[in-house]
């Protein structure tokens, strides 16, 4: 997927909030992204997308930090960001990940960050080509209508199960190959 989103979209990809007292990290390869799944030793974790297309420009928030956990830290902020949970690994469950952005009501509404700026429009289209990429293209089986991708039918593979709506799944539960 993470291919998908850095060669046939405008999206630029950040991790959601930077390490402590370290500069935010853009991914520009499936490597990165990896490399940020293995660093949260499969704890659940926050990516974020902007597209230049949506907004003109993102919105890095500094965040000061009590001196005894660090000095900073930096979160990608804004109506128009688009954020993936990257589901987490627990007791031998994986758990499922979660697509959110703002709608533009719920933005004008409730959202700090100024939502005129948003080209509400594109944020629709490009969020619904990032859902049919990933129920149609993406998905190697579903669980009910989520989709399940191929690093979760990997990690089946090695004997863990899934975890949805309170129901555990296993690999032989889903119709894959073996």
């Amino acid at each position: 997927m993470v291919d998908w989103l850095l060669t046939e979209t405008d999206f630029k990809i950040y991790e959601a909030y930077s390490r402590i007292d370290h500069s935010i990290r853009q991914i520009t390869t499936a490597k990165d992204m990896l490399d940020l799944a293995n660093e949260r030793n499969n704890a659940s974790f926050l990516i974020r997308f902007w597209s230049p297309s949506v907004t003109n420009e993102p919105v890095f928030k500094n965040i000061k930090l009590n001196p005894s956990i660090g000095n900073f830290r930096t979160s990608l902020e804004g109506a128009g960001i688009i954020q993936l949970e990257h589901g987490r690994v627990e007791n031998g469950r994986i758990f499922n990940s979660t697509l959110s952005h703002w709608n533009e009501a719920g933005a004008k509404a409730k959202c700090i960050y100024p939502s005129d700026v948003v080209n509400w429009k594109k944020l629709r289209l490009i969020s619904g080509q990032l859902s049919r990429q990933i129920k149609n293209k993406q998905a190697q089986t579903k669980v009910g209508a989520a989709p399940v991708l191929k690093g979760a039918v990997d990690q089946l593979s090695s004997g863990l199960s899934l975890w949805y709506c309170g129901e555990e799944i296993k690999k032989h539960d889903l119709d894959i190959g073996a």
